[in-house]
């Protein structure tokens, strides 16, 4: 009977997620916003309190909690819902952990990543940033983040992505998606990838206007991509290479918007540039920049780090 009960369990975490617990660091801690949508609210916690640093944060389907305060922390979280850390709101993590829904960052909202890990997906998740200050950081350590594209079980493909405008400004490790896709915020807000380099052999890229600035220097297999072509022609997606990137092995493909070259470029993959057709009929218009002194070569002799 006792197994009987265990199994029972099982399925029932299996059934409520689509998968079993992976990696949970700690005690699972269960938000179900009985209260309202706060973090800080202990009776929206099956524990009984808000997740501490030895704690897995489960965020089941279609909850969504909200944090405001700063100095937040759980070993790990589980999304298969929403978790939004708005402005002033922080939370730091130490363990791998699991993204099926949305990590929603607004404002000056910060995801701190306390050791190197990975945050994983068994369907697709997204962490949006949202705001000129929202941010992903290390916390002083040089802490890694990676980001993966490909499911546990191998199964079939799945993907972290990294969407929005903001700042990722600790050593990420992309092997899922990077991409710029927030236009019209006021002042105009980039997705910026700083202070410490970056590598990966997922995608980098921009859509529906978004703008993503490379102030760090990039390595790897990653590929290189404007490839929306919904977007108004008037908010022309933008690429922007303000960092020395000589060492890249993936393909660069261009039906849209601009690829601004401020320092030198090189991967020895392909350049795919092609116009197509876009929003409302129009034939869509890439362009290439590159700035006197510097060059972009693709298909190159590289020196190529995968």
């Amino acid at each position: 009977m006792r197994l009987f009960s265990i199994s029972i369990v099982a399925v029932a975490a299996i059934l409520a997620f689509g998968i079993a617990p992976q990696f949970a660091a700690g005690a699972d801690n269960f938000f179900d916003n009985a209260s309202g949508n706060n973090w800080d609210t202990t009776a929206n916690w099956s524990l009984g309190h808000e997740p501490n640093s030895t704690e897995n944060a489960v965020i089941p389907v279609g909850e969504t909690c909200e944090i405001t305060s700063s100095n937040n922390a759980a070993a790990s979280f589980e999304v298969y819902g929403q978790l939004s850390i708005l402005s002033g709101g922080d939370l730091k993590i130490t363990a791998g952990s699991i993204v099926d829904g949305l990590v929603y960052l607004e404002s000056s909202g910060k995801l701190i990543i306390d050791t190197s890990l990975t945050i994983q997906s068994n369907n697709d998740g997204v962490i949006q940033l949202y705001g000129i200050t929202a941010e992903i950081k290390d916390n002083g350590g040089g802490e890694v983040l990676t980001i993966t594209n490909t499911c546990v079980n191998d199964e079939e493909t799945c993907s972290v992505d990294i969407r929005g405008a903001g700042v990722i400004s600790l050593n990420l490790v992309n092997n899922g998606a990077v991409i710029a896709d927030v236009y019209g915020v006021d002042p105009p807000t980039p997705l910026r990838l700083t202070t410490v380099g970056k590598s990966g052999n997922g995608i980098w890229g921009a859509e529906i206007g978004g703008d993503l600035q490379v102030e760090v220097v990039v390595t790897g297999a990653g590929h290189w991509q404007i490839v929306d072509t919904d977007s108004n022609l008037d908010q022309y997606s933008r690429i922007l290479i303000e960092a020395t990137c000589d060492a890249l092995c993936g393909t660069v493909q261009l039906n849209n918007g601009v690829f601004h070259a401020q320092e030198s470029f090189c991967t020895g993959g392909n350049l795919t540039w092609a116009s197509v057709v876009g929003y409302n009929d129009e034939n869509t218009a890439p362009t290439i920049r590159v700035e006197t002194g510097e060059t972009a070569t693709f298909k190159g002799a590289c020196d190529c780090t995968s």
